[in-house]
């Protein structure tokens, strides 16, 4: 499933348009609403500027909403989604993967690294 297609790359409109979508899913039945749903629309927000770092958290804040466990993946796509975002967000990301106890891999750890380092590369 694509928000990137769906929305057009509009990351401040996904919120409202993501509950659509659930709330279609759940009607059609059978339609699985997991992590890679909710790390696709997370995303959606790496091309836009505007609100991406507000919008991703809204997007991880899902998991918690729909009972659904973050993964390795999920990190890695919210610390791509905070490159130009300010440091803390950047350090929330890892901080929030050890309180979870997800171990990082080297996919989380080249993003995350280049996050930090943010525009500079």
């Amino acid at each position: 499933f694509d928000f990137v297609n769906l929305c057009l790359g509009e990351c401040s409109t996904l919120p409202h348009m993501f509950h659509s979508v659930s709330a279609c899913l759940t009607q059609l039945g059978g339609i699985p609403f997991d992590a890679p749903m909710i790390n696709s629309a997370i995303r959606s927000c790496w091309g836009s500027r505007k609100l991406s770092d507000k919008a991703a958290r809204y997007f991880f804040d899902l998991h918690g909403q729909f009972g659904v466990a973050p993964t390795d993946v999920t990190f890695g796509t919210l610390a791509r989604t905070f490159r130009n975002s300010p440091l803390e967000d950047v350090l929330w990301t890892y901080q929030e993967m050890k309180t979870r106890q997800i171990t990082p891999n080297r996919v989380f750890a080249e993003t995350f690294l280049l996050s930090v380092v943010g525009g500079w590369l």
